[in-house]
């Protein structure tokens, strides 16, 4: 078993972060599901996947809360990598005919307002923080690292000689630690 394509961390750099010597095979497989479980609570967290993921949303049309013009769309994830498609009223829009603000997930149209009614805004876009592995921040790969370590080393009762043995012990679900919500606030998805 290896983790999962959405974990950033590999379980090389995770035995190497731990200091686990390569020849202790007995705990990959839970070293795999540990980091599997970490990774997906940070990408919970932060409100967006942290290697990039495909998204598919509908928004209503210009509402006038807080858009006067009717011509802005905040998206759900950001930051935004790229636009996959968009249409108004299932009208498709070219990149011609809006601007893109990748770092904070908004669209607005140059020379027009999105129709008003119901469910007429359709975009697939790809959003998150890398491509692979290696585009996502250090940062985000030091939590994932910082959470598998406290799990490792606090949250489960003599985790080594448990897991050595073949016996399930039991991971407390203990919050996420402060110090690794610390270094996660600043990617955290905002909503509007």
């Amino acid at each position: 078993m290896a983790v999962e394509a959405h974990v950033p961390v590999t379980q090389a750099e995770i035995r190497k972060f731990l200091k686990i010597e390569t020849e202790k095979t007995s705990m990959n497989d839970i070293l795999d599901m540990v980091a599997d479980g970490v990774a997906t609570a940070i990408n919970d967290f932060i409100g967006v996947t942290m290697i990039t993921s495909s998204y598919t949303e509908i928004y209503d049309g210009w509402t006038s809360y807080g858009d006067p013009r009717g011509n802005t769309l905040y998206v759900k994830k950001y930051p935004i990598v790229s636009i996959t498609s968009i249409a108004d009223d299932d009208v498709a829009l070219t990149s011609d005919e809006y601007y893109l603000y990748l770092a904070e997930g908004r669209i607005v149209l140059k020379n027009k307002s999105f129709t008003a009614d119901y469910q007429t805004i359709d975009i697939v876009y790809t959003a998150g923080y890398g491509a692979d592995r290696d585009a996502v921040p250090d940062a985000l790969k030091l939590a994932c690292h910082k959470w598998i370590k406290a799990i490792y080393e606090g949250d489960v009762v003599n985790f080594s000689q448990q897991f050595g043995e073949g016996t399930f012990a039991q991971l407390a679900r203990e919050k996420m630690p402060v110090d690794v919500q610390f270094i996660l606030e600043p990617y955290k998805v905002r909503s509007f």
